[in-house]
């Protein structure tokens, strides 16, 4: 959205709003995965992963969820893509 001088009409907001309605008992942390790369040791030892993205990342959620799963994790998935085409992933 150039002429606005912004990436997004609307950002996407799921992983904070989750963050911030988690319960004070339960630690969460959520990495935006293009500032580093993953440590999937580190995050298949969580209770629970997270997975969501645009119909754009498809490919790389493919991949991503693919990895978590070959090390065992329990992986919830959502985004846009998801919603409309979940036998995809």
């Amino acid at each position: 959205m150039p002429l606005l001088g912004k990436r997004a009409s609307v950002p996407p907001a799921c992983l904070p709003l989750l963050a911030a309605l988690t319960p004070d008992t339960h630690r969460v942390n959520a990495p935006r995965r293009k500032r580093r790369a993953i440590d999937y040791d580190r995050v298949a030892q969580a209770e629970i992963v997270g997975l969501t993205g645009m119909n754009v990342q498809r490919a790389r959620m493919r991949e991503i969820l693919a990895e978590l799963k070959r090390r065992g994790a329990f992986t919830v998935v959502g985004g846009p893509w998801v919603s409309v085409c979940e036998e995809y992933l």
